[in-house]
């Protein structure tokens, strides 16, 4: 949004910025300057949280898989060490 309004500005403009419970006049180019700055410091956190994000999102996705084998595995396992069901006995 101040970059929008910092693209309206003309010379002549006055640019002020608060300092406590002053307004102090501000030179245009520093304005400008300290959003450019602010906004490339937003730009990069985003990046950044956006890489954390994705690599989250891998490490999630290895660990579904690894559950997955791991749960397979011992499914197999159980199976395998199942007791045979009894014969029914026969009396006479």
């Amino acid at each position: 949004m101040q970059y929008q309004e910092f693209a309206q500005l003309t010379p002549n403009n006055t640019v002020y910025k608060l300092i406590g419970p002053v307004l102090v006049p501000q030179d245009q180019a520093e304005a400008k300057s300290n959003v450019d700055t602010r906004l490339e410091f937003i730009r990069g956190e985003i990046k950044r949280v956006e890489g954390q994000l994705k690599e989250i999102g891998t490490k999630t996705e290895k660990k579904k898989q690894e559950l997955v084998e791991i749960q397979a595995e011992a499914q197999q396992q159980s199976q395998a060490q199942a007791p045979a069901p009894a014969a029914p006995a026969i009396t006479a």
